[in-house]
C-alpha cells in the first residue's frame, strides 16, 4: 500500500517527537512492504511566527490530502505568558481538530509480562491483552456550564467515568472500528 502522511511537528519537543516518528513509521512501512510519502506542514506557535496563523490553509490543505496526520505538539512559552496574545499556538490544534472532524485520539498500549504483578486488575485480564485507550476530546461549555459530550455516538450522560464494552456504531466512530481491526465490533471503552 501506498500512504501519504501529513507531519505537523509543532512546538517544544515536538520537531524532535516528529523527527523518530517518521523513522519509527518508515521502519514499520518498510517491513511490511508499504511505501510512504510525507508532506511537512506548519502548525502552533511555529505558524504564527511565521504567518500569523496557528492552523494555516495551506497545513488545512496538506491534512485534507493525506491519509493521516502526524502532530506532535503545539505551545510556547511566550504566549503563555502573554495575556494580551490575541493568537495562541492551541487555537491551531482546536482549529484543525473542527475542520477535519477529529473527536478523539487512538493510543495503543502494551502489556508487558514483568509488570503484569503491578497491575490494579487481575492477571488473567491483563495477561495477553491488546488494550487501546481511547482518549476523547472533551470540553467544557463555558456559556452553558455544561460538560460537552466527547463521544457523541454513546448518548447523552454516558460519556461519565466509562469503563465498559459497547457496540461501535459504524457513524461516528468509523475510524474507531477501523483502528482495532481485527478485535472484533465490541470495543473497550
Amino acid at each position: 500500500m501506498d500512504f501519504k502522511i501529513a507531519v505537523l511537528a509543532g512546538d517544544g519537543i515536538g520537531p524532535e517527537i516528529s523527527v523518530q516518528g517518521v523513522e519509527v513509521m518508515s521502519a514499520v512501512c518498510e517491513k511490511f512492504g508499504h511505501k510512504v510519502n510525507y508532506e511537512y506542514a506548519i502548525c502552533g506557535a511555529d505558524a504564527i511566527d511565521k504567518v500569523g496563523d496557528p492552523f494555516p490553509e495551506e497545513t488545512y490543505r496538506v491534512c485534507k490530502e493525506a491519509d493521516a496526520v502526524l502532530f506532535s505538539a503545539v505551545g510556547d512559552p511566550k504566549f503563555d505568558n502573554d495575556p494580551t496574545a490575541k493568537v495562541r499556538p492551541e487555537q491551531g490544534l482546536l482549529a484543525m481538530r473542527k475542520k477535519l472532524g477529529l473527536f478523539a485520539n487512538i493510543r495503543p498500549v502494551q502489556t508487558f509480562k514483568c509488570l503484569v504483578h503491578k497491575s490494579p486488575l487481575r492477571a488473567e485480564l491483563v495477561e495477553g491483552a491488546d488494550p487501546g485507550v481511547l482518549q476523547a476530546d472533551v470540553g467544557w461549555n463555558g456559556r452553558s456550564g455544561k460538560a460537552l459530550n466527547p463521544l457523541p455516538f454513546l448518548g447523552p450522560g454516558k460519556a461519565k467515568k466509562i469503563l465498559y464494552r459497547l457496540q461501535v456504531p459504524p457513524i461516528r466512530a468509523g475510524g474507531v472500528a477501523e483502528a482495532v481491526g481485527d478485535r472484533g465490533a465490541s470495543v473497550p471503552v
